[in-house]
């Protein structure tokens, strides 16, 4: 009953696996956002 035997618990992956370039939305987003003068780090 304690949820013995399960296997390992989940390993949450780091972020700094994925890249806003591989997503088309986001590089949108930082372009619109460019466009208006904001810079990194607002995206992360």
């Amino acid at each position: 009953m304690g949820g013995h035997g399960h296997g390992e618990p989940y390993k949450v992956p780091d972020a700094s696996i994925y890249k806003i370039e591989n997503v088309p939305k986001l590089v949108e987003v930082k372009e619109a956002l460019a466009r208006q003068g904001l810079k990194d780090p607002w995206l992360r």
